[in-house]
């Protein structure tokens, strides 16, 4: 599974970077076991970046932790963060969206409306504190 998601993200920032001149990226580990385990495929795949897309930065942003919650979450078909808002996984996107809201638009791109990203954080934070849902990593 890591191999085909790896290929495909490698593939991605490729494009972007020949095609639309972007050479900033951050990269979210998904289903990692660990904190340890996601920050070492970052440092494999961060490497392997470096080694052939030499103009290229990438971040690393987090992770998100595989939670069995995840699937009973999905077939319920209620956000993780409503239906088990102290799973580890939960813990991660919440933690995701704090860091995300401080983000700034890359140089060389822009939003038609970048209050309208900034107010869909807003809408998210405003979601899970209307349903009590911890939004402090």
């Amino acid at each position: 599974m890591w191999a085909t998601s790896l290929t495909a993200a490698y593939a991605l920032i490729k494009v972007l970077f020949l095609n639309h001149n972007q050479n900033q990226f951050k990269l979210l580990v998904n289903f990692a076991k660990s904190d340890k385990e996601a920050r070492e495929v970052f440092r494999l795949w961060s490497k392997v970046i470096h080694k052939f897309l030499k103009l290229i930065s990438v971040d690393y942003v987090g992770h998100v932790l595989h939670d069995k919650n995840m699937t009973e979450s999905a077939q319920m078909q209620v956000p993780l963060v409503e239906s088990y808002p102290n799973s580890k996984a939960s813990k991660c996107f919440t933690k995701l969206a704090n860091a995300i809201e401080g983000w700034k638009v890359p140089d060389g791109l822009s939003f038609k409306n970048e209050n309208a990203r900034k107010g869909k954080v807003v809408q998210l934070k405003d979601y899970m504190s209307k349903r009590k849902i911890n939004i402090k990593p």
